[in-house]
């Protein structure tokens, strides 16, 4: 009894084996299928774009991403060192912490913008 069971599990394994084998010829025969040969350019000539611009610039949107995340934290940063400062606590140490939570706004903000410009440049 065993053994019919173990041939047909060997038998089953071998048809699903040929089968698999059978789907990739084929894809390596036509690898698209949907776009009856034409080329990505003719047939989606957006995603097109989309990916000679990612192909460019790779990244870009997680640099954007970090560099909005960066402000952020600076402008909270800035927000409570001018707390500090309004409040008169600690003038001497809150004054250039301020100044450096500025000069990381200023410096994402900067870099933020280059980024957004040199998108737009072909």
């Amino acid at each position: 009894m065993r053994k019919v069971f173990s041939g047909n599990l060997s038998h089953k394994a071998n048809r699903i084996a040929i089968y698999q084998l059978s789907n990739y010829l084929s894809l390596m025969v036509n690898p698209t299928p949907n776009n009856s040969g034409k080329s990505l350019k003719t047939s989606d000539p957006k995603k097109y774009e989309r990916l000679r611009a990612e192909a460019a610039a790779p990244f870009r949107g997680l640099r954007k991403f970090i560099y909005g995340a960066f402000a952020a934290s600076g402008a909270i940063g800035g927000f409570v060192f001018l707390a500090q400062l309004l409040a008169g606590r600690d003038v001497s140490e809150a004054l250039p912490n301020f100044a450096l939570q500025l000069g990381v706004v200023a410096l994402m903000v900067w870099l933020f913008r280059w980024e957004s410009r040199s998108e737009r440049k072909p």
